[in-house]
């Protein structure tokens, strides 16, 4: 798939920005929220875990510290066993400095023996002896008994007493100074787990041993948690602002030792609890990193291939917009973008397919109701149809009336010649009916056609598709196209006639309509020209005669049907002003007065205001205010010359001259044509426009 457009227009798309940040959403936050809430989650249960873990060591810390206070005891009941037996020091130093002296430098610092509460006499070791009293160091019970001698500096030291003779305990005793590093677990003998620090605390919660540095609130937090019977697990903050996970256990001496009960807390840095977190810390910023790349790798891909084929949409819905429908998308993408592609496609066909016919049926339309001659509108109408609708032959039927059926044929074989025939076909009320009820009927049972059909397309019948023109409810006609039986007609084929029948039935009518109006109007003028001469029985004719007079010379002289038909109308009311004119005065058979003529030179004035508020004869109204004028000026009412005597009014100038002379009047009889011919030959040269004169002698001769 080709990227070069979609790359100088990366995210300048919104529904490219959409789908990147969509992506980088939808991948980065939840993995960003997943591993916070991960790491809060693993930090938490490290920190519950190293707090349970931490608190088991201190529990196994102190059995082995009270294992150690056992064994020591064992040691000491056999040492005092064998003084009791040797009775003297020199052999006991020497027994124990032969079997035992590995095991005493490890355990003990010294070894006294105290008879009777004397100076107590060294056994073992250099260590001296710092208890300052010996009388009572036994217990009243005769106990073994563990003593502890602080020191301001450094570790407590701790001293084991064992009666010499269990019978007589209060005689004399075995001290044991013990090594305080072994008994911890401290030093070189330490036994803690890794990064862990001890503390032990006495009663009252003085430090007998520690490896770290006390504060008051650790004491403080100690002292609240001993005696209310709280977790014997917690955290605090150190002098240095260092947090730590700390755990006790006590160490409970009172019942065989005679002592006090000891405390051990044990303390771990969070820092070290949480190390193994800190290789997260530096690779979570690098995993996110590596997927932040990797969601800009796929939106990236991602966009690409999706934003291609919108920017191809994006393209096509423009060549649509601007009525190129012929504009193809080309996406082989393999999903629904194909599809839609297609899709587009074959509505960009459909739709070109739709506007041209709309415009044909438009055009086609626009040239039927444009004219308003029926030959013309059926002409055109079986021609286009035909040439549309791809037809072999074309059959327009107009019906004379409905009662009798009779009918007017015109045919269009597809050679561009229209042939008519008249009352050719009866079709009978029964094979109306179908057409009346249906906008179209599709003939395809040649067996029960109609035979006006088959007298037109012969046999045997092709496909014919029937189209009724229907004005009102009754059948004015039909449109009869022939088609190739091979060849299907859709429906869209078949509505698309439908409309240009529609149109074509309006156009008819409307030609009928102006048909009608036409003869109504030259019916109106006849009898408006036939009123006038009906009123002197001398002049009766006489506007019939000019007319059509009139008309033979302007075809002769070549004049358009718009200066005949303003002609046609001048003609036939030329006269309309001597309705004002007095009979007696029209029908006097001598000569008139000045007086009386005076009267008569006014009818063209008197014509032309009767005729001036019909718009539609404006044209045919300057004719008859000028068709007494002469070219030499000597006319009237107006008295206008030459050019300024429009060519209509020069016709009917000549035409009648030419019937008032060759008519009679009651002051004479009718001229014969030569000498009408004389005369007006004469006039031609001053009065009559010659070529008009001329075109009238032809016509007349004709």
């Amino acid at each position: 798939m080709k990227l070069s457009k979609l790359d100088s227009t990366f995210l300048k798309s919104k529904i490219a920005r959409r789908i990147f940040f969509l992506f980088i959403g939808c991948a980065l936050l939840p993995l960003t929220v997943l591993t916070a809430l991960t790491f809060i989650h693993v930090t938490k249960q490290i920190k519950i875990q190293s707090l349970e873990r931490l608190q088991q060591s201190a529990k196994t810390h102190g059995l082995s510290i009270y294992e150690r206070f056992l064994s020591m005891e064992s040691d000491m009941q056999f040492m005092a066993m064998t003084l009791m037996q040797n009775k003297t020091q020199q052999s006991f130093s020497a027994f124990f400095d032969t079997l035992f002296h590995e095991r005493l430098s490890q355990r003990y610092e010294a070894l006294f023996l105290v008879k009777d509460g004397a100076d107590p006499q060294r056994l073992f070791g250099n260590a001296p002896f710092t208890l300052e009293s010996t009388g009572d160091l036994l217990a009243r019970n005769g106990k073994n008994k563990i003593l502890a001698k602080k020191q301001k500096t450094g570790l407590a030291e701790m001293y084991l007493v064992v009666p010499l003779d269990t019978f007589a305990p209060h005689s004399s005793v075995l001290i044991a100074r013990i090594n305080t590093t072994y008994l911890w677990g401290i030093g070189y003998e330490n036994i803690l787990p890794p990064m862990t620090e001890l503390c032990i605390l006495d009663h009252g919660r003085d430090i007998l041993a520690s490896s770290f540095p006390t504060s008051p609130q650790l004491l403080q937090e100690l002292a609240f948690r001993t005696g209310g019977g709280k977790e014997r697990r917690f955290e605090y903050t150190a002098d240095d602002e260092n947090p730590f996970l700390v755990s006790f256990w006590p160490l409970y001496l009172q019942g065989r030792f005679n002592a006090p009960n000891l405390t051990v807390v044990l303390r771990q840095a969070r820092a070290d609890v949480l190390a193994p977190l800190q290789d997260f810390k530096i690779i979570f910023p690098l995993v996110v990193l590596l997927s932040l790349w990797i969601v800009l790798l796929l939106s990236m891909v991602f966009i690409r291939r999706y934003m291609v084929p919108v920017e191809k949409l994006k393209e096509a819905t423009v060549q649509i917009a601007e009525r190129n429908f012929t504009h193809e998308l080309d996406i082989q993408s393999g999903d629904e973008f194909e599809t839609l592609a297609q899709s587009f496609n074959t509505m960009g066909r459909r739709l070109d397919s739709q506007f041209n016919t709309l415009e044909t049926i438009s055009d086609i339309s626009r040239t039927i109701l444009s004219s308003l001659s029926t030959s013309r509108i059926i002409e055109t109408a079986l021609s286009r149809l035909s040439q549309f609708l791809h037809s072999e032959a074309s059959q327009l039927i107009l019906f004379k009336d409905q009662q009798s059926g009779q009918a007017s044929a015109f045919t269009y074989s597809g050679e561009a010649q229209l042939s008519r025939e008249e009352e050719i076909v009866d079709i009978s009320h029964t094979e109306k009916m179908p057409l009346v009820k249906k906008p179209h009927l599709l003939r395809t049972d040649h067996a029960s056609s109609p035979r006006y059909l088959t007298t037109f397309f012969g046999k045997p019948l092709p496909t014919i598709l029937q189209l009724p023109l229907v004005t009102n409810g009754e059948l004015r006609g039909m449109v009869n196209l022939s088609f190739n039986p091979q060849r299907g007609l859709s429906d869209d084929e078949c509505n698309h006639a439908r409309q240009l029948a529609d149109q074509i039935t309006i156009a008819l009518e409307n030609a009928n309509l102006i048909e009608t109006l036409e003869k109504l109007n030259w019916g109106a003028l006849q009898a408006l020209a036939r009123t006038v001469d009906a009123k002197s029985p001398w002049t009766a004719g006489h506007s019939e005669r000019v007319t059509d007079l009139a008309i033979k010379i302007a075809k002769i002289m070549g004049c358009s049907k718009k200066e005949i038909s303003a002609l046609h109308q001048a003609a036939l009311v030329h006269d309309i002003g001597k309705i004002a004119i007095p009979s007696t005065i029209l029908d006097k058979p001598g000569k008139l007065t000045d007086e009386e003529f005076e009267h008569v030179k006014n009818h063209p004035l008197i014509g032309a205001r009767i005729l001036q508020p019909i718009s539609g004869f404006a044209e045919a109204m300057h004719i008859v205010l000028q068709h007494h004028e002469r070219c030499d000026g000597s006319g009237y009412p107006l008295g206008l010359n030459g050019e300024a005597i429009s060519l209509g009014a020069k016709i009917i100038a000549v035409a009648d001259t030419y019937d008032a002379l060759i008519s009679e009047r009651p002051y004479r009889d009718g001229w014969v044509q030569d000498r009408v011919f004389e005369l007006l030959q004469a006039e031609s040269e001053g009065k009559l426009d010659p070529q008009v004169v001329q075109a009238c002698l032809f016509a007349v001769r004709q």
